[in-house]
């Protein structure tokens, strides 16, 4: 949903380029999710837009569709969730999810997520604008 596949290894680089470029611009972090019994990435994770003076950022997440639907996104994103938290002291995290996609939906509910509206064209994403729902998480969610 709103990532096209990467088509070659000049593309992955980019990515990773960017990577590298958030974290040193402090606008964000992004972790590769591996598989615990090896070093096989299968998908990412992290912030990004974050707003330190407001202590607000945006999660993002995504892992390869073999691996959907054995709680390796929700472990993931549950670890970011409190890291973002405790190390970056955030008050607020958002998701921004489109709404065709049930599954995210679903994800960041189950961590305690709110809906709290839609973003009409918030996007323009391949060669479309896209409704995003803002979801987030509050530090003091996650205390009830």
């Amino acid at each position: 949903m709103g990532l096209p596949p990467a088509q070659s290894v000049e593309e992955v680089m980019d990515e990773i380029d960017w990577y590298h470029s958030i974290i040193k611009e402090g606008t964000g972090i992004r972790w590769g999710v591996t598989l615990k019994e090896s070093d096989k990435v299968i998908g990412s994770c992290g912030y990004l837009n974050m707003q330190h003076k407001h202590y607000r950022a945006e999660v993002g997440f995504e892992l390869s569709k073999n691996y959907w639907g054995k709680g390796i996104a929700s472990e993931a994103l549950g670890a970011i969730i409190r890291y973002g938290f405790n190390h970056y002291q955030l008050e607020r995290i958002e998701a921004l999810i489109e709404p065709g996609n049930i599954q995210s939906q679903k994800l960041v509910s189950k961590q305690g997520f709110t809906k709290e509206g839609l973003l009409r064209h918030y996007e323009y994403t391949l060669g479309k604008f896209d409704d995003l729902y803002m979801y987030s998480i509050i530090k003091s969610d996650l205390i009830k």
